[in-house]
Parts: C-alpha cells; sequence; structure tokens
C-alpha cells in the first residue's frame, strides 16, 4: 500500500511538530493491524528527519514526511535499496523508492561496462584516443621494420591492447567530466542531513529554511541529469528526422517481453542441484559452450596422421570447385581506406563488433574528426 497520505503517524515526521487528526491516525493504524503492514523506510531509519513535502505557509516552512509505502510483514525480508529522494518528475513531492526481490529471482550482478556515448563529443577524449591510435600505428611499422616475432607481438595483440587502453582511458574521463553532478548532490545530501540532524531543527525556522534551500537544489540537479538524458534522445529523433525505421520505428514498437532465465542445473552433481547466481550462471554457460566445441570430435597424437587425413580431405574436393588463382582471389585483397570507410559508416549504432564494449559511434567519431582533420594542413 502506498501513496500520498496526506496525515503522519509519528511526530518526528512532521516539523513543526503536532498531531494529526486522531480519527484518521486510528483508523490507519487499524487498518496496518488488519492487513499486517509496516512502514519499512520508518523502521528501518527510527531516527532520521526526512520529508516528502515541504511548504511556506505564513512566512514558516512545514515539512512532513506523508508519502509512505506499506509492505506485507512476510514480504519485507525480500525489499531492500530503501531511500526518500529528489525526483526528475515535475512535482512538489519526494519519492519513496523501495527494490523488491522474489524468492525465486535470480541474483544480477552490475553487468558489463558500456561506452559513455554522450562522451563521444568532447573533443578532449577524443583528442585522448587519437593520441593513443598513433602509438598503435607506429607499434604495427614497428612489426614490419623490425621483424618481431609474432608470438611475442602481433597487430592482434597490439589491437587488443589498444582498445584496452582506450577503453580505461573512457572510464577515468567519464569520472572526471560527468560525475561532476553526482559529486555534488552527494555534498548537498551530507549537508541537508548535518541540518535535520541539529536538536533544535523543529523549532528553528532558519534551519527548516535552510533543508528546503538544499532540498530545491536536490530536486534542479536530479532534474538537470535527467534532462541531459531527454536531450540525448531528442538529438536522435531530429537527427533521423522523418525517414523510416531507426529511433522513430524503435519508439513506436511495442517492448518485447525477454524471458529471464532464473537458473540453471548444476551438472554432475548429486544430489540435483540449481545455480542462482548470474555469475556463476554465465560460467555453467561458457563451460558448456566449450564442451560442446570438442564433442565428438577425433584427435590425432601423430602430426603426420593428421596431416595426411587433411590431404585426403583436399584431394577430395572436385576440380571444378577449386579456385583458378588462390593469390589473385578478391578475399586475399588489402581492405582499401574507402572500403574500411564504407564499412564504419554502414554500421549500427548503439551496437559493438564484439565483446570490447566499443559502439559503432566510436569508430564513426574518430572517422569524421580523422576527415576534418585532413582538411588542416596545420593539424
Amino acid at each position: 500500500m502506498l501513496g500520498d497520505f496526506n496525515i503522519t503517524e509519528d511526530p518526528i515526521d512532521r516539523t513543526p511538530v503536532h498531531p494529526d487528526d486522531l480519527a484518521a491516525t486510528t483508523a490507519l493504524r487499524n487498518l496496518q493491524i488488519a492487513w499486517d503492514l509496516q512502514d519499512v523506510w520508518r523502521h528501518l531509519h527510527p531516527n532520521t528527519c526526512t520529508y516528502t513535502y515541504r511548504a511556506s505557509l505564513d512566512d514558516q516552512q512545514i515539512h512532513s514526511r506523508i508519502d509512505r509505502i506499506y509492505i506485507r510483514k512476510p514480504l519485507i525480508p525480500h525489499t531492500f535499496g530503501w531511500e526518500i529522494k529528489q525526483s526528475p518528475i515535475p512535482t512538489n513531492h519526494w519519492m519513496v523508492k523501495v527494490k523488491f526481490a522474489p524468492r525465486d529471482a535470480p541474483y544480477v550482478g552490475k553487468g558489463c561496462w558500456t561506452w559513455p556515448l554522450h562522451s563521444l563529443t568532447d573533443g578532449c577524449l577524443l583528442n585522448l584516443i587519437s593520441e593513443r591510435g598513433i602509438q598503435l600505428q607506429s607499434d604495427l611499422d614497428g612489426l614490419r621494420t623490425n621483424s618481431t616475432d609474432r608470438s611475442i607481438s602481433n597487430p592482434q595483440r597490439l589491437w587488443e591492447n589498444f582498445k584496452l587502453d582506450i577503453q580505461q582511458i573512457a572510464k577515468k574521463h567519464s569520472c572526471k567530466s560527468f560525475h561532476k553532478i553526482s559529486t555534488r548532490i552527494a555534498l548537498i545530501k551530507k549537508d541537508r542531513k548535518q541540518l535535520t540532524d541539529c536538536p533544535d531543527f523543529n523549532e528553528n525556522d532558519d534551519l527548516r529554511f535552510q533543508e528546503a534551500l538544499l532540498a530545491s537544489e536536490l530536486e534542479h540537479l536530479e532534474k538537470v541529469r535527467a534532462r541531459q538524458s531527454r536531450d540525448i534522445l531528442t538529438a536522435w529523433i531530429i537527427d533521423h528526422d522523418e525517414n523510416l525505421g531507426g529511433i522513430r520505428s524503435t519508439l513506436s514498437k511495442t517492448p518485447k517481453p525477454h524471458d529471464l532465465i532464473y537458473r540453471l542445473r548444476v551438472p554432475n552433481v548429486v544430489p540435483l542441484q540449481y545455480e542462482h547466481d548470474s555469475t556463476r550462471m554465465a560460467e555453467l554457460s561458457c563451460n558448456y559452450h566449450d564442451e560442446l566445441q570438442y564433442k565428438d570430435i577425433t584427435t590425432f597424437n601423430d602430426q603426420e596422421e593428421h596431416d595426411q587425413k587433411l590431404c585426403n580431405v583436399t584431394d577430395a574436393i572436385p576440380a571444378s570447385q577449386w579456385l583458378p588463382e588462390p593469390l589473385w582471389t578478391s578475399m586475399n585483397w588489402s581492405a582499401t581506406t574507402d572500403q574500411v570507410a564504407k564499412v564504419i559508416n554502414l554500421g549500427k549504432n548503439k551496437t559493438a563488433t564484439g565483446l570490447d564494449r566499443c559502439p559503432y559511434e566510436l569508430w564513426k567519431a574518430l572517422k569524421a574528426r580523422h576527415e576534418r582533420l585532413s582538411t588542416q594542413p596545420d593539424k
């Protein structure tokens, strides 16, 4: 049971302190007893002064915690993350939030890091990535000129290290550039808590006025943070214009339900056991996949026997299916700059080529930067 009740049950939930209508509070408590409900947030924070509604009446600040969530007592162990915080929704009330996890719900971790797409408009970040790319190009040239042993260093390893490095660059840059609002919110919350913990908070209207100012600033910062996400969506829609498909098609589609795997059976275990942790479930799936790769495959201990079997297979290929000039086929051609540019342009946005989590938007941004600087001789 949740909502705006317009009454408070305890004196700590209202300032200045005054009793609410006795008939209304008695009816609410009788309902809680009948339905076996509990105000869990107050139970977890018995001495904390936090309010969901603020107003000014006769030049006096009034605060109250009239928005609450009641939970049936048997379900309380399945709730967590209780908090009261500002909301980006235009309202003069703060939001009560809670997370609920049923008993059979799987444990889900934080997930994989994804590249923050809004950071691709930051010239400083692109400069850092470009500098690392120039170093990669120098290393690749060194492989050809120095005849480096490919078992020690090769283009594939250099490319992998490059992608790992630019991921770390993006993470550090995001912490410095795009977490300023979060840091300011944390500092304001700290100052606000110091005010509400003052012994004379309920009697001192100046303290309540300062708390209201801090709460208003928190609401503003939360709306700014939410506005950034809305601005990105608006930019996508404007950029797409009236073309079919893309973001407009996505917004008009009914989202398909995802089939959630609640558990996996642990193989070769007696008695029967199941795994609910998402990390260990992923490990079970990976091991099962790896085992399938080698299932029913005949291995050869003798290399000569292996080579003979391979020759027998290739000799069985009809002559009509042979490549006339193997070294001159299109599969053996070197990719041109125009072909690479075309592939990048055709790449689907908000997707990556693999587990490196480097989206196509990154390569498109670097390509656009390269083309722009190529027209400037002094760059």
